[in-house]
């Protein structure tokens, strides 16, 4: 007879505390990313309307860059959730055009179905939206295609009754909640510093504006390795269920 084991899911504080940790010992080479995209910003605004050409470059160039660094984002703290050694060209040697490629698909699925639902009927499109929530997680580090990304994810996610308190909606639910509370003070403390330069013209108003992304670029990392440490934490006690009764079944 084997014995079932269940697995307890990990408490929020636990998720937050673990995402802390992986960001403080990635931190060097998060931050050299997020100084690409806030290279761009500054070069937007240091050329300005004058130049509304090269604006438009530096802007489009820094969207790109965004996405980019997102997705090595996701890979450096994915390894460092496992406690593997990590590294940016490790991570680069991850990140495919193709799955940059399915990562906008993605967004533009989600972000078109969502929408419709939320005009419709606002109570399924917000069950719609979180259920595909880890879409994006399991896109990336499973490297599967986009219906299996969306499949995956309502599977997790709709694992327990949504009203219980252990159930993986509410837990996202408190994760957000904390995670935008940590975003939106940030956002204001980094805001508040940079409006004084950001009304100045040219070299000083660039400086600023790049100095904003970069901080809050960084600050999204702590927001990234939470959920990736919500993915995992489901992920486990799923496959450990499966493994589980399969044991016993064979047994």
């Amino acid at each position: 007879m084997v014995a079932q084991v269940e697995l307890r899911p990990l408490r929020v504080v636990e998720i937050l505390d673990r995402a802390f940790k992986v960001v403080k010992e990635n931190l060097q080479a998060l931050m050299t990313l997020a100084l690409i995209p806030a290279v761009f910003t500054a070069a937007s605004h240091v050329v300005g309307p004058d130049h509304i050409g090269l604006m438009m470059l530096f802007g489009i160039l820094g969207a790109i860059a965004g996405l980019y660094i997102n997705l090595l984002y996701l890979f450096i703290l994915a390894d460092g959730w496992h406690g593997s050694p990590s590294s940016i060209s490790s991570a680069r040697e991850r990140t495919t055009f193709g799955l940059a490629v399915r990562w906008c698909l993605l967004s533009v699925w989600v972000a078109i179905i969502g929408g419709l639902l939320l005009l419709l009927l606002i109570i399924p499109g917000l069950i719609y939206l979180v259920n595909r929530t880890l879409a994006y997680t399991v896109l990336v580090l499973e490297g599967c295609s986009i219906s299996e990304a969306l499949s995956n994810s309502k599977m997790l996610m709709t694992g327990e009754r949504w009203y219980k308190l252990s159930s993986p909606t509410m837990r996202l639910g408190g994760l957000w909640i904390i995670l935008m509370v940590i975003w939106l003070t940030g956002y204001v403390l980094i805001g508040a510093l940079a409006v004084p330069f950001i009304s100045e013209a040219g070299i000083v108003s660039g400086i600023a504006q790049g100095a904003q992304v970069f901080f809050q670029s960084v600050l999204s990392c702590f927001g990234i390795a939470a959920l990736i440490g919500f993915y995992y934490d489901l992920r486990n006690r799923y496959e450990g269920h499966d493994l589980s009764q399969q044991i016993s079944q064979l047994s």
